[in-house]
């Protein structure tokens, strides 16, 4: 009872740069975030219908902007391993969805921490025909070697794993950045306090770690040093020890209010 729209760039393959995402078959022709807000818009508005009306402009415009730096980094960094040396091939892309359906489906994917479990409690909605989970959820995977791998090289995966998920951590701050651009490093920052404002989900899973943040969309940050706290408050998904990931998934949820307002771009 949803709907899902698949983007994956696959190396050597006929169309491996996807016109929603690249304005040219070139790996230095990712769309530029006006740009890809609007290939983002149309992908939304076929997912989501007429729920899309209540997705803020900001939050589209945060999400052109983290897009857009996310596939800069792809193809500056996902291309070669942490030792920079080519892979023989790579994958990246987008998984975008629409779910309205019964929250029961999803009960067992929050309970790994308390923290979770109060967000799903909250943003589940009570129907005629029982509790549903109304939102849009969007996915962006590469098969690189990892956030920290290609900030840090593979030495981050070589100590502890508090000293990696305090790096991973670090690479999510404001104008951290890993590509020779100016101007980069606001990705994670500019879909961060979107998703605060609009009480939304995110996840990242690479390396040895899959760490989350949520906000019940009313912090009242009371100076900036909160505001940047609070964004990042990233915590374990589980208690679990994981495997040394390939790539990276960063999965965000942005749960669907009847009451929220309409896009400010239309």
């Amino acid at each position: 009872k949803g709907r899902v729209i698949d983007l994956c760039c696959i190396s050597g393959a006929k169309r491996q740069y996807l016109a929603p995402l690249f304005s040219s078959r070139d790996p230095n022709s990712v769309k530029d975030s006006s740009e890809m807000s609007k290939s983002l818009i149309e992908i939304f508005k076929e997912i989501g219908r007429e729920d899309f009306y209540n997705l803020e402009g900001e939050l589209l415009k945060g999400f052109g902007v983290f897009t857009c730096e996310l596939f800069k980094n792809t193809q500056e960094h996902a291309r070669k391993d942490e030792n920079g040396m080519p892979y023989p091939s790579h994958v990246e892309g987008i998984i975008s969805s629409y779910v309205n359906s019964n929250a029961e489906l999803y009960k067992s994917d929050f309970i790994s921490n308390p923290r979770l479990k109060e967000y799903y409690e909250s943003k589940i909605e009570l129907k005629s025909n029982g509790e549903k989970l109304h939102c849009i959820q969007i996915s962006f995977f590469d098969t690189g070697p990892g956030i920290t791998g290609r900030a840090f090289g593979k030495k981050s995966y070589e100590g502890s794993l508090s000293d990696e998920k305090e790096d991973l951590i670090s690479c999510l701050q404001k104008n951290f950045t890993s590509k020779n651009q100016s101007g980069a490093g606001n990705g994670y920052p500019t879909i961060l306090n979107q998703l605060r404002k609009v009480g939304g989900l995110i996840r990242i899973r690479t390396g040895r770690h899959c760490i989350f943040n949520c906000f019940s969309g009313n912090e009242l940050a009371s100076n900036i040093d909160e505001k940047d706290a609070e964004l990042l408050n990233f915590e374990s998904w589980s208690e679990e020890d994981l495997a040394l990931a390939a790539g990276t998934v960063v999965s965000i949820l942005v749960p669907l209010r009847k009451e929220s307002g309409q896009s400010s771009l239309f």
